[in-house]
């Protein structure tokens, strides 16, 4: 019975201890102001890139970093000087590609902060041309 006890208290302990235990690996990439940007906000943005373009899988590891890098930028950008995007817009899109997601599976909160990431780099540049 003692045993027993030990037993459930040695899993338990193990358990409550290891706050990785059961969960992805979670390791920073970069840092822009306030915002830090880890290993799973890369898986995200693959994921999100494959879904729109399944070519991308092609890209390397190093593009993708790169790449989650330039949208954090122009998101910083973008709130710096208060670029709004159109909600319309993101709704209309994410309507557009959710018979995609079903395949790929990328949460909607994921889903809807790339396509903001996006949109907001589109914007920029477009006014940096004009």
């Amino acid at each position: 019975m003692i045993i027993d006890y030990s037993i459930k208290f040695i899993i338990l302990f193990i358990l409550l201890t290891n706050s990785s235990f059961g969960k992805e690996v979670d390791e920073v990439l970069f840092t822009t102001k306030n915002n830090i940007y880890t290993t799973i906000d890369l898986e995200n943005r693959i994921k999100y890139l494959k879904l729109i373009d399944p070519a991308t899988s092609t890209i390397s590891y190093e593009d993708h970093i790169n790449d989650l890098i330039s949208v954090s930028i122009f998101n910083e950008f973008a709130k710096e000087n208060k670029i709004k995007v159109n909600e319309n817009i993101i709704k209309d899109y994410i309507k557009t590609i959710k018979s995609l997601n079903e395949a790929i599976k990328i949460d909607e909160n994921n889903l809807k902060k790339n396509i903001i990431f996006d949109y907001q780099r589109k914007l920029i540049m477009a006014i940096l041309v004009d």
